[in-house]
């Protein structure tokens, strides 16, 4: 038998984490401005991808590890849409 999720076990909690998850996402100003008309817009990407995380502790790492990367991105003066492999390279070394 599979193990139900979280949000099947605790329906109070399904909305009120995508909520937080959005708004802590459009905090992040070095992500593109959001685009309601695109459904693969950055922010809107971004939220699904946390909001997959099972673990709040999971999502809560993932959310400072990608806020991290983006400030180093601004301190770089780097589109972090446009990042390559170098770029990536660098930032490790930073860490």
């Amino acid at each position: 038998m599979a193990r139900p999720s979280l949000w099947t076990c605790r329906p109070d909690h399904v909305h009120a984490p995508a909520a937080t998850i959005a708004a802590a996402v459009a905090a992040l100003s070095a992500l593109p401005a959001a685009d309601p008309t695109d459904r693969y817009a950055a922010r809107r990407l971004t939220v699904a991808w946390l909001a997959e995380a099972e673990s709040p502790h999971t999502r809560t790492g993932y959310f400072r590890d990608l806020a991290e990367f983006l400030c180093w991105c601004q301190r770089q003066h780097l589109d972090p849409l446009t990042a390559r492999a170098t770029d990536l390279g660098q930032y490790r070394v930073w860490l």
